[in-house]
């Protein structure tokens, strides 16, 4: 991609005898140091960041330090092998080394100047899970709810993170600190329930997968959910019936072919309707058994 030169006597920027200077009457934003480092210009991007950290205003030192965290993570990723509870091993791209911890305290400095300020919150993040620093996540979304009033939407992707990597505990304690903060959250109370189920825990799973279908009744996904639960409880007329509920409000195709093969397994084995059972599988083009 072509960068355009970086002019050094445009306003933002002044040349000092002890090299770059950021003006102060002028706000310190990533437009001033991007284009150097997408250019590949990063030490230069480095002294143009370094000396925004002398900035009179919070935020355009803020800026400074999100510059020099961007700069000291990209030299901190990797890819690693990782092992999940299923026994085998995983690529995964993470963060680790020197680079890293210096990223962090960078990031560490920009919440403080800003601290409502989401995405350094949300970076914090994915930073940190990415790290493998779990309990540190976990700490950093407590950290970031305590300060911030924003949808629960901001935070479920990095439930995934945890599911990847395995650490099924960890998912399910994000997604508890999620609902000390947004109770009422159908999607939240959802997951609960269903990172439950996963670990077993099938007493205290149940309250949370039948409130989600309560919360959204026409949620496909969330009758699906309680239909397998109901299957795990033997109660086979129930989730015969949530199946059909989440067949039928399914408008969208969000329950795949694989499910329906899984519909057939459970009504060849559990309704004793092999010649249905049969008809789904063609129409999904099931292998036997599944």
């Amino acid at each position: 991609m072509h960068h355009p030169p970086f002019r050094f006597a445009a306003l933002l920027l002044t040349l000092g005898a002890s090299g770059l200077a950021v003006a102060q009457d002028q706000p310190f934003t990533r437009d001033d140091w991007n284009p150097l480092a997408q250019a590949g210009e990063l030490d230069l991007a480095k002294e143009l960041c370094v000396a925004g950290l002398n900035h009179s205003e919070a935020t355009s030192r803020a800026e400074a330090h999100i510059c020099l965290f961007n700069l000291a993570i990209s030299k901190a990723s990797g890819p690693l092998v990782i092992s999940t509870p299923d026994g085998e091993g995983i690529m995964r791209e993470t963060y680790r080394g020197p680079q890293l911890d210096t990223a962090l305290v960078h990031l560490d400095s920009a919440r403080l100047l800003t601290p409502t300020d989401v995405t350094i919150h949300q970076a914090r993040q994915h930073v940190l899970l990415r790290a493998m620093q779990y309990d540190d996540a976990l700490e950093a979304l407590e950290e970031a709810l305590s300060v911030l009033d924003v949808p629960a939407d901001n935070w479920f992707d990095y439930t995934m993170y945890y599911y990847e990597d395995g650490r099924y505990e960890e998912a399910l304690a994000h997604l508890q600190i999620l609902e000390s903060h947004y109770s009422d959250d159908p999607r939240v109370i959802a997951d609960v329930g269903a990172f439950l189920m996963l670990l077993d825990r099938n007493d205290e799973a149940e309250p949370y997968l039948a409130r989600a279908v309560e919360l959204t009744p026409e949620d496909p996904i969330n009758l699906w959910n309680l239909a397998r639960f109901r299957v795990q409880m033997g109660d086979y007329d129930a989730a015969d019936d949530l199946y059909r509920r989440a067949f039928s409000v399914d408008n969208e195709g969000v329950i795949g072919g694989s499910d329906y093969c899984t519909y057939a397994v459970f009504l060849e084995e559990y309704r004793g309707k092999p010649e249905l059972a049969a008809a789904v599988r063609e129409e999904y083009s099931c292998e036997t058994g599944n």
